[in-house]
């Protein structure tokens, strides 16, 4: 479910959410189960988003959706993250959104899709649950967030992704499976997308490619390591590269500088809700 919250924002931009939460949702086919948010919980959503009347119940995932003025063009597109999440699945719950409305206007139709099909993916849990879940695995940044030199081989180990990386043409990467970003970005890219030098124009990797960047089956079966149940037949055609391929020009790729914070408390409840406040920042 997407709440907009801080008034509806244009219809274009809302068209562009609706195209992108149905894809998710062709994508993940089997419900998770309803959730009763705590008293607590709904308080503390309602202390972020004003106005607003939490759900008592939470059928999946609720995302809350701003559309606002931030620094304007060509600084933060905008943060997304989870805020409240599942124990022990870490399957989110809730989850927040903004975007800037001056960044927004200047994309096409369809890189804002995809720019909201992959902020979608963060707030499901891509690149922030998989530490929790131990699939994310020789970390490129430290506990101070800073860059490990030399980096480290970071890499994301579900079954499911790896064999889809294989079948991409990854058989004969020499890498550990599938490789995560270690060198680029630093905190908000590295650690949580998959490798820009490798990937490339893969919908989650750490740039917004061209506008036909694929959401692949190995982006699809990493939401099934995840916890997901989902449809690999809705999968793009995506092949791995050969060569380096960063588009310029009109279809210049757009850095995607995601800030992942630390969860800062938790919450009783009999499916623990853990309080969370990874978030990821987008920044051109």
């Amino acid at each position: 479910e997407l709440v907009y919250v801080g008034g509806t924002p244009a219809r274009r931009v809302q068209s562009a959410f609706e195209t992108a939460a149905a894809r998710w949702e062709r994508v993940i086919t089997q419900d998770i189960p309803n959730h009763r948010l705590s008293s607590y919980a709904r308080r503390l959503l309602e202390r972020i988003y004003s106005g607003i009347t939490a759900p008592e119940v939470v059928d999946d995932i609720v995302v809350y959706v701003e559309v606002s003025e931030i620094d304007g063009s060509g600084g933060t597109l905008g943060t997304a993250g989870i805020l409240v999440w599942r124990g022990p699945s870490s399957l989110p719950i809730a989850s927040g959104m903004e975007l800037d409305r001056a960044d927004l206007a200047r994309l096409s139709d369809q890189r804002l899709t995809n720019l909201i099909l992959h902020e979608l993916g963060h707030t499901m849990g891509f690149g922030i649950t998989w530490d929790n879940l131990n699939l994310l695995h020789n970390h490129s940044l430290d506990q101070n967030n800073d860059r490990i030199v030399p980096a480290p081989d970071t890499y994301f180990s579900g079954s499911n992704a790896i064999a889809a990386f294989n079948a991409a043409g990854g058989s004969s990467y020499t890498g550990a499976k599938v490789p995560v970003e270690n060198t680029w970005g630093g905190l908000g890219s590295q650690d949580s997308h998959w490798r820009e030098s490798v990937l490339q124009d893969e919908l989650m990797t750490p740039r917004l490619g061209s506008a036909t960047s694929p959401l692949s089956a190995i982006t699809i079966q990493s939401m099934a390591d995840i916890g997901y149940t989902v449809d690999v037949t809705q999968a793009d055609a995506y092949t791995l590269p050969t060569t380096s391929k960063i588009a310029t020009g009109p279809e210049e790729t757009i850095p995607l500088n995601c800030v992942i914070e630390h969860p800062v408390g938790g919450v009783d409840h009999p499916e623990p809700i853990i309080l969370n406040l990874r978030r990821v920042t987008e920044r051109e």
